[in-house]
């Protein structure tokens, strides 16, 4: 290809704004907090599970709620 100028090596400007976000890593959440929620409802943990066998009412997935302040 002629006026196509080709590098040994790309440089972080050939790198677009949207592969570059890609590759960004979160840090992971920690284990374990030592605070407690200071009011009813005030955080709130969640899990779904499943699929399950059919069962009552031919669910095959269920919710858990924990209320942290209890």
């Amino acid at each position: 290809v002629r006026g196509l100028l080709i590098t040994s090596s790309p440089s972080s400007a050939d790198v677009c704004d949207g592969c570059a976000r890609g590759k960004i890593h979160r840090l992971p959440f920690p284990k374990f907090t030592h605070t407690r929620a200071t009011a009813v409802l005030a955080r709130i943990h969640s899990d779904v599970g499943g699929p399950l066998p059919s069962g009552y009412g031919n669910a095959k997935y269920y919710v858990t709620f924990i209320d942290n302040y209890s």
